[in-house]
């Protein structure tokens, strides 16, 4: 028997789940309902935020957007991928309307969010690509199986973003079961594959 979080709760309970668990994969799973309870009490206490200078702006390195640790770590990587400068540029990740962006991460969004969202098992593990316009821009994030907002660029703007208004909507990929050229290029940088859910 196994047991995980219910990240909107914050209880331990029995996991049900034939295939996939909307709760995540194995790493947020646990043998004993305390040991649940117990990783879950850990992820809660806070850690402070790590910053850096980009550009003149400060950013967070390390920010939780997720219960499950293993979003973290890959939305960690990706973010730092897409703070390294020369290897966005050599590899044309950005579009041209963004290239000259003042804050880090604008025009981002679109392939962190890809980048995301195939690397945690996309549509057949339970993430939604969601999308709105902010301040004039198009802007794309994730909902996790769970409901979380994932949202890896959100620095990119001056006010915050109003994700209740929000629609889910597919990438606009020639083939929807396949990261783009810019996702592809950020997974194999951070050496994260393509998650393929049955």
């Amino acid at each position: 028997m196994r047991y995980h979080i219910n990240p909107k709760t914050g209880e331990a309970g029995v996991c049900r789940a034939q295939h996939t668990c909307p709760f995540g994969g194995d790493d947020a799973h646990y043998s004993s309902k305390a040991e649940a309870q117990q990783a879950y009490e850990a992820s809660q206490q806070t850690t402070p935020p790590t910053m850096r200078k980009v550009n003149g702006h400060l950013v967070c390195t390390n920010p939780t957007y997720s219960s499950d640790g293993e979003v973290n770590r890959i939305a960690h990587l990706i973010r730092e991928a897409l703070l390294d400068q020369q290897w966005v540029e050599e590899n044309d990740i950005l579009k041209g309307e963004y290239k000259d962006g003042a804050l880090p991460f604008s025009g981002h969004c679109y392939a962190a969010s890809q980048a995301l969202y195939f690397a945690m098992g996309a549509k057949a593990a339970g993430w939604k690509p969601v999308h709105l316009e902010h301040e004039g821009s198009s802007h794309w994030w994730l909902q996790s199986p769970s409901g979380e907002v994932i949202d890896l660029t959100s620095e990119q703007f001056a006010t915050p973003v109003p994700y209740q208004n929000g629609r889910g909507m597919g990438f606009q990929n020639k083939d929807p079961r396949e990261p783009d050229r810019r996702a592809r290029a950020i997974l194999e940088k951070i050496n994260v594959a393509v998650k393929r859910v049955a």
